[in-house]
């Protein structure tokens, strides 16, 4: 156990070092909360899945660490489909959601009130789909507050 909180603890510090160089403008691009969160909630994870998610995690580090500068956003989502992406189904046991913003929100949200108001209709569907992409809106801030969250450029 004392190994993995070591182990654990070499991961946040090696996040704290990348946070020091890149630009919190670039946190996102990087999908360092994501990040955050994996690393957290860790030690949660089974004894193989740790190892997988530990290699995965330093490695994704490593590479961050090496090459910030140089990673064009089409790369670093690259990154994080190669490294983070395969450990999501590890952590959807946890608990973990996939963060919705606020640009998913306008993206689904939009058509389909322009779709209603095409077919002329009535006010309560207007209620009815914005009143649900609100709470999935809320649903994925409530899990972000308790680091239960993961996305890409998130």
């Amino acid at each position: 156990m004392i190994e993995i909180e070591k182990s654990n603890k070499a991961l946040f510090q090696e996040l704290e070092e990348i946070k020091l160089i890149i630009d919190k403008r670039d946190y996102r691009r990087f999908s360092l909360r994501t990040l955050n969160n994996f690393i957290t909630s860790l030690d949660k994870l089974k004894s193989d899945e740790y190892e997988l998610a530990y290699k995965k995690l330093s490695d994704y580090l490593n590479i961050i660490r090496n090459n910030s500068t140089r990673l064009t956003p089409h790369e670093t989502y690259e990154l994080y489909s190669d490294y983070l992406k395969p450990l999501v189904s590890y952590y959807e046991k946890l608990g973990f959601k996939n963060f919705i913003g606020w640009r998913n929100i306008a993206v689904f949200g939009l058509p389909l009130n322009i779709f209603l108001f095409i077919l002329d209709s009535h006010v309560i569907f207007y209620f009815i789909v914005n009143y649900l992409l609100l709470i999935f809106k809320l649903r994925s801030n409530y899990f972000s507050r308790k680091k239960l969250c993961f996305g890409p450029f998130y």
